[in-house]
């Protein structure tokens, strides 16, 4: 089974990861992913509301949001189509270099269990590019690192994209489950 990624949102899609959709018998993949790269499915379309336990069958792919290798389905393949990720195009917006960056998975997560990696990069002087969701915390990372600067990046790529640079104290409230905040 192949794992593709199909960017961050519409418009992203590699070339090599159209060709693979378009040959495939099988297209598994959330709802998000599979509208991303609906106009190039050809074969069968199968929702998935969860990754887990699931059997596949046939000839197919499983759909990757972002990158399958940057917290996604990579895990799932015998073979990886790699995609734009969301924390490639957050750097891109920013204007930052990706080796100067830790990327911290907090999305579903308590902010709290990654808490350490988190002063760590802060105290390399890296960015930390925190992978949250709607129920992302600003108080608490401010708890945790200080009322530093930061970029509240939702819904990257599509229409309603809002990017807001402020303190953490004076942050906007978080609307969106395709939520990134960047700190240094």
């Amino acid at each position: 089974m192949k794992v593709v990624g199909v960017g961050p949102a519409p418009g992203h899609l590699t070339e090599s990861a159209i060709r693979e959709i378009e040959n495939a018998r099988i297209v598994y993949g959330s709802r998000r992913a599979l509208k991303i790269a609906e106009r190039y499915i050809r074969g069968k379309k199968i929702v998935l509301k969860t990754f887990k336990g699931i059997k596949l069958e046939g000839h197919g792919v499983i759909l990757s949001t972002g990158d399958p290798m940057v917290s996604g389905l990579g895990h799932m393949g015998d073979e990886i189509i790699p995609g734009i990720s969301s924390v490639q195009l957050v750097c891109a917006k920013l204007k930052v270099d990706l080796c100067e960056c830790v990327v911290i998975d907090a999305h579903g997560r308590k902010l709290n269990s990654v808490e350490g990696d988190l002063k760590k990069t802060i105290e390399m002087g890296r960015y930390a590019i925190i992978l949250g969701d709607d129920k992302f915390s600003m108080k608490e990372l401010e708890n945790m690192i200080g009322d530093r600067y930061c970029w509240i990046c939702e819904n990257l790529g599509y229409r309603d994209e809002r990017i807001v640079h402020c303190r953490i104290s004076e942050s906007p409230e978080i609307k969106s489950s395709l939520v990134i905040v960047v700190v240094r």
